[in-house]
């Protein structure tokens, strides 16, 4: 089966804007002018399709395909929530079902994505505990460099944020 994706639309705009991109130069130029990611993803796609980047400037067009219904589906799986009650009463939304999380030298997935778990099991406990172990330090880490290299106060941010920790886990008791 041959899928066939009409791009005209994109073709007219990126002709427009003249932002074709030949290079990984021209590609940051473009996050520089203050581009958003959708707008620099069509350049980028007419630009291959026209010739003038290279055909490797971005994943082939089978695996695009893929990416955008994986990340649909992830979407769909994200938004589903269930009510969670703490024991003095007060109700929160929480994710239905939880993805695994990575560790920094895993191997990328096998082009088949996340496979999802119900958040009411004790493999959900452990993926959480992963998820705050591996994942949100190094979120944190990128996050207080930023608030470092822009002079900013970094043991004022940290400790706001020890302090919004401490308040989520009071609001849990």
């Amino acid at each position: 089966m041959e899928v066939v994706i009409d791009v005209t639309d994109w073709e007219d705009e990126v002709k427009r804007s003249e932002d074709f991109i030949d290079s990984d130069d021209e590609l940051f130029r473009l996050v520089e002018k203050g581009k958003k990611t959708g707008e620099i993803a069509k350049s980028i796609i007419i630009s291959r399709q026209s010739g003038i980047a290279p055909d490797d400037i971005i994943r082939p067009d089978k695996v695009l395909y893929l990416v955008g219904a994986m990340t649909d589906v992830h979407q769909k799986v994200v938004r589903q929530k269930h009510k969670v009650t703490t024991e003095s009463g007060a109700n929160y939304e929480s994710r239905s079902y939880v993805g695994a999380v990575k560790d920094e030298d895993e191997e990328k997935p096998d082009g088949d994505g996340d496979f999802y778990i119900s958040s009411h099991s004790s493999e959900a406990i452990i993926r959480a505990n992963k998820y705050l172990d591996n994942v949100a330090p190094g979120h944190i880490w990128n996050r207080l460099l930023i608030i470092y290299e822009n002079e900013g106060d970094v043991e004022q941010a940290a400790d706001e944020f020890k302090a919004k920790i401490d308040k989520m886990v009071e609001r849990l008791k």
